[in-house]
């Protein structure tokens, strides 16, 4: 939904509560939303609502986010944020966040270089991703 006038921009009923997703998130130009379940991450296109990629994921996590070019997911547990090439599905990065207290996921920037989350006493934290 556009919050200035309250329009849906794009409509996510293709992704139907059967897929089983815990969290969700989406580019900051609208046009790649990454969805999280128990077992797996899965890219979808928002404007031909088609799924570009799907990989394997040993644990669930929250809050993704993904690059508005579409090249990188990020995502985060409770100890760990993990960067993911879409292309390659593999993992490319990691860090450790336990006692950072990582929030709701606030941006991945359009160059794909930088994701901040908010956190614990009213600070932002920011990473830079790899390239």
């Amino acid at each position: 939904i556009e919050l200035a006038s309250g329009k849906t921009i794009h409509p996510l009923s293709f992704l139907q509560p059967p897929q089983g997703y815990a969290g969700a998130g989406i580019s900051d130009d609208g046009r790649w939303i990454v969805a999280t379940g128990a077992d797996r991450v899965d890219i979808w296109n928002a404007q031909s609502k088609t799924k570009s990629a799907t990989w394997p994921v040993t644990k669930q996590h929250h809050s993704p986010l993904i690059t508005s070019d579409g090249k990188f997911v990020i995502l985060k547990d409770e100890t760990q944020l993990f960067v993911w090439d879409v292309a390659t599905k593999q993992q490319i990065a990691t860090w450790d966040v336990q006692g950072l207290n990582l929030g709701l996921p606030l941006l991945a920037d359009k160059a794909g270089q930088v994701a901040a989350f908010a956190s614990a006493g009213q600070q932002i934290r920011v990473f830079s991703l790899p390239k």
